[in-house]
């Protein structure tokens, strides 16, 4: 683990869309990485944001970015050669049960970048992996190519760009009925989470999602990434949590807290 800020240098950058890239990273430190962990990512003058793994082989970390807001956008604006300060990863990531033979991977808008490293690592155990990737746009379709490498792969855009025109969630509905599956691993908007969560739930299947939430310590001290009801912190806790926990989590796809802790309410 990184466990203070380090610069690292920018060796390549890939441009997805106007509004998502991905920055490969040149490490020196070795550290370990499970899919879904995180890092905490800094750039003089900005804040830290956490931001997640898209891809990992030992010597050079992928991290997928979106800009979001002012750190983020100010990201966007690096260039090859420039650095990236980073420190962890953090949280604990997907669990892969043993015994498990096939699953499915949902993911949607930047979301999907994380699980492209579960794809990998649990295509290469042997297991059967189908993924349902839901974006704005074709363009927005993170990884599509990585992903038919690795297994079975259906779109949806809401714009009709690619594949299913409409969301993610209502192409999964599609396919419930017509095959088996031992687990579910999903990563993307919370509004799209929250109905694969009754999904998993009523057709009894086990799911782990990866949240997200306003992360500023990464270490769980801070507590400004609390679930209510059960006060469980995100970047200690998860961000990846088990249906089990997921369906007592009141304030998912209701709301979340603001930099002071207020409430606010999410929009549909």
């Amino acid at each position: 683990m990184i466990v203070s800020q380090k610069p690292i240098e920018i060796i390549n950058i890939l441009t997805h869309s106007d509004r998502i890239k991905t920055f490969y990273l040149k490490l020196k430190d070795r550290i370990k990485v499970i899919p879904g962990q995180f890092m905490m990512v800094w750039i003089p003058g900005a804040e830290e944001v956490p931001i997640s793994i898209s891809y990992f082989n030992g010597s050079i970390m992928g991290l997928t970015i979106a800009a979001v807001g002012e750190t983020t956008r100010q990201i966007h604006e690096l260039k090859i050669h420039d650095y990236l300060y980073v420190r962890g990863p953090y949280g604990n990531g997907f669990k892969i049960p043993r015994g498990t033979n096939k699953i499915w991977i949902i993911g949607g808008g930047y979301g999907i970048a994380p699980l492209l490293l579960l794809a990998k690592k649990v295509s290469n155990m042997n297991i059967k992996v189908i993924s349902f990737l839901g974006a704005r746009n074709k363009d927005e379709l993170l990884f599509y190519d990585q992903f038919k490498l690795l297994g079975e792969v259906f779109v949806s855009t809401d714009d009709g760009s690619e594949g299913f025109h409409g969301d993610v969630t209502t192409l999964v509905e599609k396919y419930l009925s017509l095959s088996k599956v031992d687990l579910i691993y999903t990563c993307g908007p919370e509004v799209m989470i929250t109905k694969l969560i009754k999904l998993a739930y009523d057709h009894n299947l086990n799911l782990q999602a990866s949240l997200e939430r306003l992360i500023k310590c990464g270490i769980g001290l801070c507590g400004s990434c609390c679930l209510d009801p059960l006060g469980l912190r995100v970047c200690k806790d998860g961000p990846v949590f088990p249906l089990k926990i997921l369906v007592k989590l009141s304030e998912l796809g209701r709301y979340r807290r603001s930099p002071s802790g207020v409430k606010v309410k999410l929009s549909d």
